[in-house]
This record gives structure tokens, C-alpha cells and sequence, in this order.
């Protein structure tokens, strides 16, 4: 009994992706972290720009006001805007989200 081989044809996604392998593949594989350093450190930098711009100024922004055209104190005694309209009451420096959606803005943080 003999066994015949058949050469079954690549397909042509297979070829294409070693073909993208071959022409992405970097030629001094030790080297290809000092030389992407410099974009690594920019991409780390922007990342942590936009986290600390999201966290000290939320979506919506806060609440600005004088104390003089505050309201009422709420439970926590803090000054606090009633709207005549739809009677959503927004505090003093207080994120607007989270006065409007408290549900989605603590996992926002």
C-alpha cells in the first residue's frame, strides 16, 4: 500500500498574510525597542494628558455660579440651583453629568 502526498494549493488570504509578514517584518529584531522609544514615550504622554483632562474636567462641565444666586442648602448643606423647568437641582462646583446621569458618571470615573 503507498501513500500519494497532494500539494493542496495555498489559499489566497494565507498567501496574502505572509506576504504582509514578510513585508512588515522588522529587520533588526533586537534593536525595534530603542528605536520606537521616542514614539512610545509620546503615545504614554498623550494617554496620560487626555485621563488627567477627563478627570478634572468632566463631560458637561461643573457647575459655576456666585453663592449669592444660590437657592436652597441641600441634606449636605451644600448651595445648590433649582431649575424652574424641570426642577433638576445642580450644586456648587459639582460635574453636571453627575448631576444629571449619577448612574453613568460613577463608572466614568
Amino acid at each position: 500500500m503507498t501513500t500519494v502526498q497532494v500539494n493542496h494549493p495555498k489559499s489566497s488570504f494565507r498567501k496574502l498574510f505572509e506576504y504582509l509578514d514578510e513585508f512588515f517584518e522588522y529587520e533588526n529584531r533586537g534593536k525595534w525597542i530603542e528605536d520606537m522609544r521616542a514614539s512610545i514615550s509620546l503615545t504614554a504622554s498623550i494617554i496620560a494628558t487626555m485621563t488627567f483632562s477627563l478627570a478634572t474636567n468632566p463631560p458637561g462641565g461643573v457647575v459655576q455660579t456666585s453663592p449669592g444666586d444660590v437657592d436652597l442648602l441641600d441634606e449636605k448643606g451644600r448651595q445648590c440651583l433649582v431649575s424652574n423647568v424641570t426642577g433638576l437641582r445642580l450644586c456648587l462646583a459639582e460635574a453636571v453629568l453627575g448631576s444629571i446621569a449619577s448612574d453613568d458618571y460613577v463608572p466614568f470615573l
